[in-house]
């Protein structure tokens, strides 16, 4: 007769406190690892971060399961000794007193949850105190974004360099781009834009007009009343390639003068009477036409 046989005669229980569930892959300090857990990352890159390349520095912290409990919390290789409960007196049910003397429905006992033992609770894992869980590690990584690289892209897991001062263990990282809008350039895709307003007087005459680029401030010559033109080798790098640029959109957006002073408002008046438009002219010949024939 073994001791758990013995016991069993005297109405009592005993539960050896071990995990229930095969143990993690160890590392050299003691705790356990998942294999090959997945860390997933959004790194927000300035546009021209994106544009030109540069190194990103990810950090983050994880929690292994402790090895000694394999995450259960008990202390591994005890014995917990189990007696009927003393609620229910073992029969893991009891009834409901409705009033005085009257008795109600049968119930599950709440104190046994209808096993009919009362069991102490384990002692904890000594490593972990109880929360199957070991220290927090911290772990580092350097993000190699290249030249080019789209808003919303993944980054290559060649590309992705873990750092010697972050904890080794076995992690896929899945690191996607968000590139940070700007104030003056727009990116869809591919295609670098910009939106520049300028004076509905300069847009009609045509100008130089001064135009921001990744590179810095650029004159260029503005066509007569354009609605949109580019700059060449002005635009978007090609991923990996810094030197190999798209176009650069151009789109001025026009701008009407709100006040003008009466020096102002004498001159446009001036411009105005001075204007050829024949489309202007047309139209105005045929509401005579279409008035003196009523």
């Amino acid at each position: 007769m073994d001791v758990k046989q013995a016991f069993a005669e005297l109405g009592l229980s005993l539960h050896t406190n071990h995990a229930g569930r095969a143990a993690p892959v160890a590392d050299p300090a003691g705790n356990a690892r998942t294999r090959g857990t997945l860390v997933e990352r959004t790194l927000q890159v300035s546009l021209f971060e994106a544009a030109f390349g540069c190194v990103k520095r990810v950090t983050g912290t994880e929690r292994a399961t402790c090895m000694r409990c394999a995450g259960s919390g008990e202390h591994a290789g005890t014995w917990t000794l189990g007696c009927k409960c003393l609620q229910c007196f073992g029969r893991g049910l009891h009834a409901e007193q409705c009033g005085a003397g009257s008795v109600g429905k049968v119930v599950r006992c709440e104190a046994c949850t209808g096993s009919g033992l009362f069991q102490a609770a384990p002692p904890p894992c000594p490593a972990c105190k109880g929360k199957g869980q070991a220290e927090h590690r911290a772990w580092v990584v350097d993000v190699q974004i290249h030249a080019g690289t789209l808003d919303g892209s993944e980054v290559a897991s060649h590309d992705i360099r873990v750092c010697a001062a972050s904890h080794q263990s076995a992690r896929n990282f899945r690191i996607k781009v968000q590139v940070q809008k700007h104030p003056l350039f727009k990116l869809d895709q591919d295609r670098l834009s910009v939106i520049v307003p300028i004076s509905v007087l300069r847009w009609s005459l045509g100008a130089e007009l001064e135009v921001p680029t990744l590179d810095g401030r650029l004159r260029v010559p503005l066509p007569a009343r354009p609605a949109a033109f580019w700059i060449r080798d002005q635009g978007w790098p090609q991923f990996g390639k810094p030197d190999q640029r798209k176009p650069l959109f151009v789109v001025p957006k026009m701008v009407y003068p709100e006040k003008l002073d009466a020096e102002g408002q004498r001159l446009l008046q001036a411009l105005d009477a001075r204007c050829k438009l024949p489309e202007v002219e047309g139209w105005n010949r045929c509401v005579q036409a279409w008035v003196g024939s009523a």
